[in-house]
């Protein structure tokens, strides 16, 4: 199980439960998921919907709300492209060819 704790005590973990940190910045983590949309960089598409079944996507959500709040993140998931949807993954080998390093950008 991967988890990613959010500098205000917040922590997100696979599956996109939620614990710890102050209620408020749980709900208001848990509305952001509602409907959200994640884009993976370098990738020139449009944001995909998260599927908070998916760690790779769950990454790149949990790195951009990071992000937009200025908010500290840590985490020991280290993405991979076996994990990405294989839309992503397929476009990522596109991009990147084969024998590329394990893709790990986040936007």
């Amino acid at each position: 199980m991967a988890t990613w704790k959010f500098s205000d005590g917040v922590e997100l973990s696979s599956g996109g439960s939620l614990r710890g940190g102050p209620a408020r910045s749980r709900d208001a983590l848990h509305d952001r998921m509602r409907g959200a949309r994640v884009r993976a960089t370098p990738m020139p598409s449009s944001p995909v919907p998260l599927d908070a079944s998916n760690d790779f996507l769950l990454n790149l959500f949990a790195h951009q709300v990071a992000h937009e709040l200025g908010l500290g993140l840590d985490t020991e998931y280290e993405p991979s492209i076996e994990d990405a949807p294989p839309e992503i993954a397929a476009a990522i080998r596109a991009l990147t060819g084969p024998d590329s390093a394990p893709f790990g950008a986040v936007h």
